[in-house]
């Protein structure tokens, strides 16, 4: 009854896996730029793991109904071995190749641009080949019968204990992914160092530009924190019910399986929630960023309209006062020339003298005034 149960959970958690990593594939290709290279290797990470665990989730189900189907049948079984385990190995390989990407831009910046095809295929080369190299390890050691895979050996009917060469997995398969993820802890740091170390040298100009290009790092480096999170405990977990438990065979690749799984289902849908967090920030800082903008330059732009009206106004009044006053000052030169030779020629009366002379005076005051 409980292995019927079991059989059933594992069922929904792949299932589970399958939607949950399928939505989030459609999200990313849907919501960023997939040639971008981050966003590319993500959709990429996320559409293999929603593949496998579709197939997982289909020999489940064969399981349930046939068990015997499995038995002594090591295609089948090493093929069913091969869709929960290559999920191991690419995630932790994803984030280094973020992690390494992210290092080349920050220190080459002109050796590729973000949506380099030439990359994008180096991803999906690399990612192939690790595929392909986990695919090799698990059918080599199934069909040469080595006993490598306690799951397999499980599957096979193969009674416990009788696994000669279990060290294989350990150094083909889960010392490189130890060492992996260390290379991106160790490359993660030195994106840190970097990204520090241009924001303090850049102008001021240029300080806007790289807090933009720290939203698309921001996702980046959540995605590589996300997958260390999830898979450094797996390792330690799978290790410590392995070998410090008393427990059968089969209860031992059943925690191992379950918690597995649980890591694929959830661990690109948790990324992808991220990705969108960061990304309604960007948006929301672009937009409010780019009202603050126009808002200053609206500002500077009034500024500059009051201060071009005032030099306008100066040079206008200075042409009305002088416009005003020359014109008097001629005319009034003018009739004081004639009146002075009018003096001359007038008769020689006191009284007429005296009324010019007053008349004069009064005319010479309202010049002076």
């Amino acid at each position: 009854m409980l292995g019927w149960v079991i059989n059933y959970a594992m069922v929904c958690i792949s299932g589970l896996g399958f939607f949950a990593n399928f939505k989030s594939y459609r999200y990313i290709t849907k919501t960023f730029n997939t040639s971008d290279n981050l966003f590319n290797v993500l959709a990429k990470d996320a559409l293999i793991n929603a593949a496998l665990n579709a197939l997982y989730s289909i020999g489940s189900i064969i399981m349930i109904i046939n068990r015997q189907v499995f038995k002594s049948n090591k295609f089948a079984c090493a093929f069913w071995a091969m869709t929960g385990t290559i999920p191991i190995v690419t995630g932790p390989f994803t984030s280094f190749l973020i992690s390494l990407r992210r290092l080349i831009g920050l220190k080459y910046p002109n050796l590729a641009s973000r949506n380099s095809r030439f990359v994008n295929l180096v991803h999906t080369v690399s990612l192939c080949l690790v595929m392909f190299y986990t695919i090799v390890i698990i059918f080599v050691t199934t069909f040469l019968d080595l006993g490598a895979s306690e799951f397999i050996n499980l599957c096979l009917g193969i009674p416990e204990g009788n696994g000669q060469y279990n060290y294989i997995v350990i150094v083909g398969l889960i010392l490189p992914i130890c060492m992996v993820i260390g290379l991106t802890i160790t490359l993660d740091f030195a994106n840190k160092t970097t990204i520090e170390h241009m924001i303090v040298e850049v102008s001021l100009s240029m300080r806007q530009a790289m807090e933009e290009k720290r939203g698309h790092n921001e996702i980046a480096r959540r995605a590589i924190y996300i997958n260390i999170c999830l898979f450094i405990p797996w390792v330690f977990y799978s290790a410590i019910v392995s070998n410090s438990f008393d427990f059968s065979l089969e209860t031992k690749i059943i925690l191992i399986t379950i918690s597995n799984l649980f890591v694929d289902a959830i661990r690109n849908p948790i990324i992808a929630r991220f990705a969108f967090r960061v990304n309604e920030t960007i948006k929301r800082n672009t937009v409010e960023d780019r009202r603050q903008d126009e808002i200053k330059a609206a500002l500077q732009k009034r500024q500059e309209i009051r201060e071009e009206n005032a030099r306008r106004e100066v040079p206008t009044v200075s042409r009305l006062v002088n416009s005003s006053a020359m014109p008097d000052i001629e005319i009034s030169t003018h009739l004081l020339s004639n009146l002075t030779q009018s003096a001359l020629v007038l008769p020689n009366n006191s009284h007429t003298h005296h009324s010019f002379y007053a008349a004069f005076f009064l005319f010479h005051s309202s010049l002076v005034l």
